[in-house]
């Protein structure tokens, strides 16, 4: 296989270039798309949260009616969720159950702001009626059983809260000591853990929340104690992220119980200030926003690279840059469980605004590189085209992060071999 395949080599990488548009993103599955907006409003959608299946986003986008929490599929698009009944038309949502059929989010109702929860049968409904005052709601569990976000107005004037279909929401109360204030952001898949940020007697201080150990304080990065906030936590609570104050300025942090606070740094350029939004099962892909000489843009960090900018390696790394184009992608806001599906928001020069949604998931067979069915010398010649154009995501075969021979004698192995 592999001599006869040596022969050839040269004319296959010779023709490569012209093949790359041929081989494209669908040879690995792999895509980046905007997730478009409401009609007859500003150019503008957002995506906040994504299901763990991957196939729902939720968000906001501007509609008619104006800013409308949606709900977007691959086959549907995005679709207007509506609003409670009075106040002015405002809803967003921010959290979604594992496949995407139960939603929670904030919208205006006739108490003000009001948490609530949205399924197919029953449309939007408020989560909690006792709730006189501000009710907001940031995620919630796997199941749609538990959600998490925030009352304001009762005797606390900011509580982080936890709700059940049968509690109703129940207060989680705030660490001891500095003003009353916490505010719920994120809940673990099972919902038995909450993280958040509370006032204690350092400052704001991201929290994780237990039944049986109640609210503790995470802490702060090293030397700067005072301001730190969860922003998200993994499906089993034991990786935390968010942001912390440093002396350069705002810095992603990532937690575990083990190594403690840890901070992620930044990208280069433009002032110190990074934000850490999402975390995959395991805790070893982060995503979220950082501060560059352009503004606010999109990063992914890991264990082996650490921080980088999250469009670089879209375009660099996985062949994406015909897809996104001109695009800025300003904050990845979540990613699913695998690392392999990431959202958040993007902007172009026109000032337009929408949700993104990237799917790094590769080829169930990776000898069948132009995917369609049939393993042939066309596969070679795609596998060639990424090679040429350097796209590590496919033309590393043997994942060592150099691309030479042993690649090609690697796809040789893997088409012997053939497809399950």
């Amino acid at each position: 296989m592999f001599s006869s395949y040596s022969i050839r080599k040269s004319r296959l990488i010779g023709a490569s270039a012209l093949l790359i548009g041929l081989a494209g993103s669908s040879a690995t599955a792999q895509s980046f798309k905007l997730i478009g907006d409401l009609a007859g409003g500003t150019s503008f959608s957002t995506a906040l949260a994504i299901s763990a299946d991957g196939k729902v986003v939720v968000g906001k986008s501007s509609g008619s009616n104006g800013f409308e929490a949606i709900r977007w599929t691959e086959s549907g698009g995005v679709v207007g969720l509506g609003d409670l009944a009075g106040g002015i038309f405002n809803s967003e949502a921010t959290g979604v159950n594992s496949n995407g059929s139960v939603i929670t989010g904030t919208a205006n109702g006739p108490n003000g702001k009001e948490a609530f929860r949205w399924s197919q049968a029953t449309g939007m409904i408020t989560l909690d009626a006792t709730i006189p005052n501000s009710s907001f709601a940031g995620d919630m569990s796997d199941s749609g059983a538990v959600v998490t976000g925030y009352i304001t107005g009762g005797v606390q004037s900011f509580e982080a809260y936890r709700w059940t279909s049968s509690t109703g929401i129940v207060g989680l109360g705030d660490l001891p000591g500095g003003e009353v204030y916490s505010v719920g952001t994120a809940v673990s898949a099972n919902g038995a853990v909450i993280v958040g940020s509370s006032a204690g007697i350092n400052g704001t201080e991201a929290f994780r929340w237990t039944q049986s150990a109640g609210m503790v304080g995470l802490g702060f990065l090293s030397n700067f104690e005072y301001d730190s906030d969860a922003l998200a936590v993994n499906p089993d609570g034991s990786v935390v992220v968010g942001v912390s104050l440093t002396a350069l300025g705002q810095e992603a942090f990532r937690w575990s119980q083990s190594s403690g606070m840890i901070g992620l740094g930044d990208l280069a350029g433009g002032l110190y200030g990074s934000q850490a939004w999402g975390v995959s099962d395991n805790g070893s892909v982060v995503v979220g926003q950082g501060l560059t000489s352009n503004g606010n843009e999109a990063f992914i960090w890991d264990t082996t690279h650490g921080i980088r900018n999250l469009k670089s390696v879209l375009v660099s790394q996985y062949g994406l840059g015909s897809q996104i184009g001109s695009w800025t992608l300003t904050r990845a806001t979540a990613i699913t469980g695998d690392g392999k599906i990431i959202v958040g928001s993007a902007t172009n020069a026109a000032g337009d605004v929408r949700g993104f949604i990237a799917n790094l998931t590769e080829s169930t067979c990776y000898a069948d590189c132009d995917q369609n069915g049939t393993l042939n010398i066309f596969d070679y010649v795609c596998f060639g085209s990424y090679f040429a154009a350097q796209v590590n995501a496919v033309a590393d075969c043997d994942h060592n992060n150099v691309l030479n021979l042993f690649d090609y004698i690697c796809f040789g192995n893997a088409y012997s071999a053939g497809c399950p």
